[in-house]
């Protein structure tokens, strides 16, 4: 039976796995997504910290979607979501390779933080 705390906490109710972590996810991009309202009082160097959550809330996502889906199972859709997880991490390794000269200009002093 499914009530409205089953989808804010995680194995209540000797929930499946896979469902746990997707609640997981879900949490941590909500706590992402309010760090945006209070970055001014968390202060730069904590907001940035909170927002890398979204990295694990990503994961734990992708993890529930790709063990918890029947769609994806069905349909052979796995190696379409491997190659999709593979070209993201590839792209944002590329980038962290190439020299950042537009952001240069934009960074933060530590007067700032």
């Amino acid at each position: 039976m499914f009530r409205p705390i089953n989808a804010l906490v995680p194995f209540v109710a000797g929930g499946d796995t896979s469902v746990g972590l997707g609640i997981i996810g879900l949490d941590l991009g909500l706590a992402v997504a309010a760090s945006i309202v209070l970055q001014r009082r968390l202060g730069y160097r904590r907001w940035h910290l909170v927002h890398y959550l979204a990295y694990g809330s990503f994961a734990l996502s992708l993890i529930h979607t790709f063990t918890a889906s029947a769609e994806v199972k069905a349909l052979g859709l796995l190696g379409v979501g491997v190659l999709g997880c593979a070209g993201a991490a590839g792209l944002l390794f590329l980038l962290r390779l190439l020299p950042a000269r537009a952001a240069a200009g934009l960074r933060i002093s530590p007067e700032e933080v």
